[in-house]
């Protein structure tokens, strides 16, 4: 597992591989400004979808996740490290409950964007819905 700290100590980021080379399970934890979202963002780029054997899926832990920035465009231009990575898969993220509109909002920007990206509200649900997606995890547990 890899850790990235923030804004002395207001966010971490947890990730590790949950499938070698193919899914990380990232966990967000405290609460993120904007500058927070590109340095999670270029960090899941460069220690796991640079090393994965694409496409490479992230199960998204939000369960922890305090406050976030809700502007749209600070969203995408932070998260375009990972998401534009040419080994980027799928995004599922798991317990981020917010008010439905925002989901909403979230979801059809994502499709917008060409992103991949589902919200589910267990981690077992995201492996099953990554083991429909993805052949190779066939055996994912």
């Amino acid at each position: 597992m890899q850790e990235l700290q923030g804004n002395n100590g207001q966010w971490t980021v947890r990730v590790q591989w949950l499938e070698e080379g193919v899914v990380t399970l990232v966990e967000y934890i405290g609460n993120f400004d904007n500058d927070s979202i590109k340095d999670l963002n270029i960090f899941v780029a460069e220690n796991f979808l640079a090393h994965g054997q694409g496409p490479v899926h992230n199960i998204i832990d939000a369960k922890q996740l305090g406050d976030f920035p809700k502007n749209l465009n600070v969203l995408r231009e932070g998260s375009k490290h990972s998401v534009e990575h040419p080994n980027a898969g799928w995004n599922i993220l798991v317990g981020f409950n917010i008010n439905p509109v925002w989901k909403f909002l979230s979801s059809a920007v994502s499709q917008v964007l060409g992103v991949k990206f589902k919200q589910v509200d267990t981690i077992d649900e995201a492996k099953r819905v990554l083991q429909r997606i993805d052949k190779r995890l066939d055996k994912f547990a």
